[in-house]
């Protein structure tokens, strides 16, 4: 719902000072949803999964370091949940009676402080994480900036980061600089590949309860989040819960929130947008239950946007928009976007396969399978393609960029009518037909509505995903009669140096002479003084697979 219209002295003398007002609100509604659909990425399952292209190598010691992060974040990540037709049904009719028991205690109290103040530190508390979460994919995205891990210079040449100095494409030269294009002095580079190997390092957390195996990636990026979470919910606590820091928490709401919720298929998604445009119609324009708890309720699930004019206690005014405009529009937009990703690979599979039939004939179902294109990580990539335009990732986002104009357009027509008409307007009644008829619209002029229609993201379970949970539920089981494992509580953390960090040395050296005592000794002093402070590889080790930097184990008896 976006609510506080401006008081009606004259159209054209009034649009003018809300420009800014105007502006600020669709950009803050805009971020979420662009980052949240980008986020939200992961690979389709018409691409080949990491142990299919592991079984089309010759060896598996042929997989890059990059291909082994990204099986690793493949096996570590989580799918969002899933709606189901019942569950797009059913959730104005969850939302309705929240809604009218909010409004009901709100009459009853007459004083509406001691709710807010509840919902407050319940959104504070969810807000630390939220916040946490938001943050550390920011610095994510910087530090690829900052320390990418391929850049090309200006004859086009592409250069690798490695453990101390960049290697040059096609010569044997090597770059000590650690940025791309800032000359740093001599003495700040060991400090600065220090830095850059701390940040872009990866540790997994493999944590096993009773038998249930997990494994959680993080990074330094994982700490300092929560940290800044708890500083900016701490500020806007103490602070008298400015704007700027109630719409932190709402911009990390909205951006969590679209990684976290898929529809399904679009007939599933369409259900559930237009249940909520007659959902929100009917509480604002025949109720005074969304606008009173709206305005009543002083908790971090709406944006505010300063505006022209004063309230009547004196305060400044503020314009407000509901999360839910943002977030349930955007899990359709984020949807569009993983729809463009596997229409992407979609056409490279049609390619293989026609390849395929042209040489051998027709093909089985099962045969049919196997030819599927090798996915590109396409996730975090803006500082990569920053640095280097060539490469991989990058796909059409047709029904994306359709989605976010038609949202666009629905945000601004809400604004114009609700400047003309000097009342709050239920933003859904014109987001949803925006977004809807964009997509839908797209798919119609492409001839690809009843592929859309069939689409799911649910579709059949992924093989890889099949074994991985039949090996976590065989774990824990009793490998011989009568013998039974007691072990309570595991924890083994794995570190994974930063890419291109390792040192690589001839694998199996020629033998070399016996050395005398002293030089021994002095061979012993240098690789001492080689040693790195961050506990990194130095230059005397081979790390061929990450190894456990730390491990617990307790176990306990009954």
């Amino acid at each position: 719902m976006s609510s506080e219209a401006p008081p009606q002295t004259g159209l054209l003398t009034t649009v003018v000072p809300y420009l800014p007002t105007y502006i600020h609100l669709l950009l803050a509604a805009l971020l979420p949803i662009y980052t949240g659909a980008h986020a939200s990425l992961r690979r389709p399952l018409n691409t080949l999964s990491p142990k299919q292209v592991k079984a089309l190598r010759p060896s598996p010691g042929n997989l890059s370091e990059q291909e082994e992060d990204e099986d690793e974040e493949y096996e570590t990540s989580a799918a969002p949940e899933s709606l189901t037709a019942t569950d797009a049904m059913m959730f104005p009719v969850t939302a309705g009676a929240l809604l009218g028991g909010l409004y009901l205690i709100i009459k009853y109290l007459d004083d509406p402080t001691l709710l807010s103040r509840v919902l407050t530190w319940y959104f504070c508390a969810m807000g630390v994480f939220a916040v946490g979460k938001a943050f550390a994919d920011i610095l994510g995205v910087a530090v690829g900036y900052v320390f990418p891990h391929q850049f090309r210079d200006a004859q086009g040449k592409l250069l690798t980061a490695g453990f101390d100095s960049w290697t040059v494409e096609g010569s044997d030269d090597e770059i000590t600089n650690p940025l791309p294009t800032i000359k740093l002095p001599k003495s700040l580079s060991p400090f600065v590949w220090s830095l850059r190997r701390k940040l872009c390092a990866r540790w997994v957390l493999n944590y096993n309860f009773h038998g249930e195996a997990t494994k959680k990636p993080f990074w330094i990026g994982d700490f300092i989040g929560p940290v800044i979470g708890a500083i900016v919910v701490g500020i806007y606590a103490a602070g008298g819960k400015h704007w700027i820091f109630t719409n932190m928490m709402g911009i990390s709401f909205s951006y969590g929130a679209m990684q976290l919720l898929s529809p399904t298929t679009f007939p599933i998604a369409t259900l559930l947008l237009g249940l909520l445009f007659f959902y929100d119609v009917f509480f604002v324009f025949y109720t005074p239950l969304m606008v009173t708890v709206a305005t009543n309720l002083d908790v971090p699930i709406k944006l505010l946007f300063p505006r022209p004019g004063k309230t009547a206690d004196g305060n400044a005014a503020l314009a407000m928009l509901g999360l839910g405009d943002v977030v349930l529009p955007g899990i359709l937009i984020a949807m569009a976007l993983r729809w463009d990703l596997w229409r992407f690979y979609e056409i490279k599979r049609c390619v293989l396969l026609t390849a395929a039939k042209s040489g051998k004939g027709e093909l089985s179902k099962e045969e049919e399978k196997s030819f599927k294109p090798r996915y590109t990580k396409a996730t975090g990539l803006w500082g990569m393609l920053f640095w280097d335009s060539q490469a991989g990732g990058a796909f059409p986002k047709t029904y994306f960029n359709a989605s976010m104009v038609g949202y666009i357009v629905g945000m601004i027509t809400t604004l114009t009518v609700m400047h003309v008409f000097n009342h709050a307007q239920p933003a859904l009644l014109y987001l949803v037909p925006g977004v809807l008829g964009s997509v839908w619209g797209t798919a119609f002029f492409m001839g690809e509505a009843k592929v859309m229609w069939n689409y799911s993201e649910e579709g059949e379970v992924d093989e890889e995903d099949k074994e991985k949970e039949e090996k976590k539920d065989g774990e824990g089981t009793a490998k011989v009669k009568g013998e039974v494992d007691q072990t309570i509580l595991s924890l083994k953390i794995i570190r994974r140096p930063a890419l291109g960090s390792k040192r690589q040395v001839v694998a199996n050296p020629e033998p070399q002479e016996p050395e005398s005592e002293s030089e021994m000794e002095d061979a012993e002093e240098e690789e001492e003084e080689e040693e790195d402070e961050d506990g990194s590889i130095t230059s005397g080790e081979v790390v061929e697979n990450p190894e456990s930097s730390a491990m617990w184990k307790t176990t306990m008896l009954d």
